[in-house]
């Protein structure tokens, strides 16, 4: 974006650059840019929260299943298949919490808010860009799409600060 606004070369050249920007980073829906990547993001992460509830839902069914099959059969079971399946349960409840705990960690669900956000951002910017011929204006709407960007990665900046992942030490 600074090369098109701060080339010292013609008027031309630098409209010819203000096309480089449009197409390069806001981009086309479905194609290519920023408007792409925020339309395939929030899909991505979706099938990554849904993984972590199915996980969830699962174990905590089938920790369920085996506390109702334990308290009937409780006596008819030798104590290495109830201590096995109170195993079972364990494993399964420490496996979904550790789930849950990374994607709260990587915050899947303010994720996928933001990426519908600034898809909404894009996709405006993109439909005023394609209505004016103006350079002008074009860079007008540019700045305006640059400055809700880095508002938009200051919030998720912080957001990930508050919930860093620890790096393991050595």
């Amino acid at each position: 974006m600074r090369a098109a606004a701060l080339d010292a070369a013609s008027a031309a050249a630098r409209d010819a650059d203000l096309g480089g920007v449009i197409d390069e980073w806001v981009g086309e829906s479905g194609r290519f840019g920023q408007l792409h990547y925020y339309e395939r993001r929030p899909e991505e992460r979706t099938r990554t929260h849904r993984l972590t509830r199915r996980i969830g839902a699962i174990s905590l069914w089938v920790g369920i299943a085996i506390s109702v099959f334990l308290a009937v059969f409780v006596f008819r079971l030798p104590h290495g298949v109830q201590n096995m399946l109170v195993s079972i349960m364990a494993v399964l409840s420490i496996i979904a919490a550790m789930r849950e705990a990374y994607a709260y960690r990587k915050a899947d669900k303010e994720l996928i808010k933001q990426y519908r956000f600034m898809r909404r951002i894009f996709a405006n910017a993109r439909a005023a860009l394609d209505r004016t011929d103006d350079p002008v204006e074009q860079r007008e709407i540019l700045r305006a799409l640059g400055e809700a960007a880095l508002a938009e990665h200051a919030e998720w900046t912080l957001m990930h600060r508050e919930r860093s992942l620890e790096r393991a030490r050595m």
